[in-house]
C-alpha cells in the first residue's frame, strides 16, 4: 500500500466513483495501491493509479475539477487556497495527476 491519503471529506466522493483523480506534488506509481475505510460497513476497500499525467494546477481545476470530486473550478481554487494557506493558490503550480480506480476480484 501507498502513502496516498485522502482528506476526510473526500472519503464518500471516492467510495461512489465520483472522485476518481488526486492532484499530488509526489509522483506514485501506476498500480500502486492505496485503501479508503468505507464509515458505513468499516471495512476497507482498495483502489489503484491507473494514470499518471504531469500537469499544471491550473488545468486541472478548469478542466478536471469533477473528477477531483468538485461541482465547479471556484470550489476546487477555493478548497485549495484554504489547505495550502502559506502557498495560497497558483494556476502555474506543477505536480502529478494520478486517476485511480476501485480493486474489484
Amino acid at each position: 500500500m501507498t502513502g496516498l491519503k485522502f482528506a476526510p471529506e473526500f472519503i464518500p466522493a471516492i467510495l461512489s466513483g465520483h472522485k476518481c483523480m488526486t492532484f499530488r506534488r509526489t509522483k506514485h506509481d501506476v498500480g500502486e495501491m492505496f485503501e479508503v475505510k468505507d464509515p458505513d460497513t468499516g471495512r476497507y476497500r482498495s483502489f489503484h493509479v491507473t494514470k499518471v499525467h504531469r500537469r499544471l494546477l491550473g488545468t486541472v481545476a478548469q478542466n478536471f475539477y469533477s473528477d477531483e470530486g468538485f461541482v465547479s473550478p471556484l470550489e476546487f481554487i477555493g478548497w485549495w487556497s484554504a489547505h495550502y494557506p502559506n502557498e495560497g493558490w497558483n494556476a502555474a503550480i506543477r505536480g502529478w495527476h494520478h486517476t485511480f480506480e476501485e480493486v474489484t476480484d
